[in-house]
């Protein structure tokens, strides 16, 4: 009897835990993609971010109109490795 039990467990704990490739690959639903705002450093979902700019191949999410509109006026002072970052704090 104790093995049918031990069976049954195992069996019904294999069945339960199995699941498609396919449902391992797709993202939840109510994940969110998480970047960081070039201007403010604040996190920004870039699902439902109001703010946005392309720029050749990447695209920059933004926490506000403010902020899209400091990097759209100047984009290199805001990408890495830019030397305009220090120009943009002096103004």
């Amino acid at each position: 009897m104790r093995s049918i039990l031990a069976l049954s467990l195992f069996f019904g704990g294999v069945v339960a835990g199995c699941s498609s490739s396919t449902d391992r690959e797709m993202p939840m639903s109510d994940e969110k993609s998480v970047t960081l705002d070039p201007v403010c450093g604040i996190e920004v979902d870039a699902l439902t971010a109001a703010y946005r700019e392309d720029d050749g191949d990447k695209t920059y999410y933004f926490a506000s109109q403010d902020c899209w509109q400091k990097f759209h006026d100047n984009p290199h002072a805001y990408q890495p490795g830019s030397d305009d970052r220090k120009l943009k704090e002096v103004r």
